[in-house]
């Protein structure tokens, strides 16, 4: 099972992946959080964010997540910039694949922008932004669409995500099935 979030930098999608996480890690101690830019370090930092590095990194998260899935290790991923053609590439490899789109609109990624990219591309000093620069490319068929504009705080939104995620019952123990899925028999 891998759950893939995408959306812009400041959407949200790394705060309710680590939700998900934490509700779910107690009870399934497999669980693994795979977050764009701390898989980059991990793997030696030696990619910038031009579209053509962001493809190599894509393509090495691709390849991480598919070994894993394959090995039956249930993953949360976030990641922001990507293709319909990685896309595509996700469905047709990654084992119960399943997608969500963070989306949002960019006045509130501007307003929230924790690491100051968006003022930063704004004024000219960063290149490479996604969402300025480069386009974001919006998911055609995610398996699900989170409204990041909706005040929904993030457990919600990882609550929901938990409940559409249906795969993931195969990670949990029976008895833990109602507390995500209420009104499934036991």
């Amino acid at each position: 099972m891998v759950i893939w979030m995408i959306g812009l930098s400041a959407s949200g999608k790394s705060t309710i992946c680590q939700t998900v996480y934490d509700l779910l890690k107690p009870i399934v101690p497999s669980l693994v959080f795979l977050e764009g830019e701390r898989l980059r370090t991990v793997l030696g930092d030696d990619l910038r964010h031009s579209k053509s590095d962001r493809l190599k990194a894509m393509k090495r998260l691709q390849a991480m997540v598919e070994f894993l899935a394959k090995e039956n290790i249930p993953l949360l991923t976030a990641c922001v910039w990507t293709s319909d053609e990685t896309l595509a590439w996700n469905r047709e490899n990654i084992p119960e694949y399943f997608e969500v789109y963070m989306k949002v609109v960019m006045e509130t990624v501007i307003g929230r922008d924790p690491r100051g990219i968006y003022k930063r591309a704004l004024s000219g000093d960063v290149p490479n932004v996604v969402g300025m620069d480069i386009p974001f490319n919006e998911p055609k068929h995610p398996d699900m669409v989170v409204d990041c504009d909706s005040g929904a705080s993030p457990t919600e939104m990882a609550m929901e995500v938990i409940r559409q995620a249906t795969n993931l019952r195969q990670f949990l123990p029976r008895d833990r099935w109602a507390e995500f899925w209420p009104g499934t028999a036991i």
